[in-house]
């Protein structure tokens, strides 16, 4: 639950691109009904694809494709591939761009570029910003191209949003933070960051690529 307010895509278009206060009073009531009723048509899809599968090994993720595909009918799972593409491209474009505006803005611009903006003109600086972007939304989609092909290739895309998911939401915890806590510190909220994303690390991404991992006592079901 804590994806929808601190994921990178949903904070931007949120928080960032939000110009008007009477769309989050919109939002709040029409997302989760938004949410409920895409996730409605869920259940008979898996219910659907369980039947008609139940012999045959099959990813569960491909069951909207291949419904249709078992009747022949594959015009509706062309439809279904292009739903998937367009759907997949928007969230790496919005998120390349959330990404990209809370790097320029928070770490590449303060810490590199401040002095060059404060004696260039305002055309220059633009030019710059964006091009700054630009890069960083290249150098994001390549490590994400690498981190999936070299250390996630063999998991499901389940299991990708899954480490994403708890991932992100290690960011939950400052963020809530420092809206209902006050005496919350910078360090505080620092070294929970870095002990949450080491513990998922370990514990998610790391059993991934090194199958042996799975082998150690911290991985046994008595352990756990």
């Amino acid at each position: 639950m804590s994806a929808i307010f601190v994921l990178p895509r949903q904070f931007h278009t949120a928080i960032v691109e939000n110009r008007k206060e009477k769309h989050i009073r919109t939002a709040i009531w029409l997302f989760p009904l938004y949410m409920l009723v895409f996730n409605f048509f869920v259940f008979p899809v898996a219910w659907g694809g369980k039947v008609l599968f139940q012999n045959e090994v099959v990813n569960p993720e491909m069951f909207s494709i291949l419904i249709p595909q078992k009747f022949g009918n594959y015009f509706i799972s062309i439809l279904v591939f292009l739903g998937g593409i367009s759907s997949a491209i928007s969230m790496i474009i919005l998120s390349s761009i959330a990404l990209s505006v809370m790097l320029s803005n928070n770490l590449i611009i303060p810490y590199g570029w401040l002095e060059n903006f404060k004696i260039k003109s305002d055309t220059i600086n633009t030019k710059t910003i964006v091009n700054i972007r630009k890069v960083s939304i290249l150098l994001m989609i390549m490590m994400a191209f690498m981190f999936y092909k070299y250390l996630m290739t063999s998991s499901s895309l389940f299991s990708i949003g899954l480490v994403s998911f708890v991932l992100v939401s290690q960011l939950a915890p400052s963020f809530f933070g420092a809206i209902f806590w006050r005496r919350g510190t910078y360090a505080g909220a620092l070294s929970g960051i870095i002990a949450g994303v080491l513990i998922c690390y370990f514990n998610l991404i790391l059993p991934n690529y090194f199958a042996d991992i799975k082998e150690m006592a911290f991985y046994q079901d008595s352990f756990l």
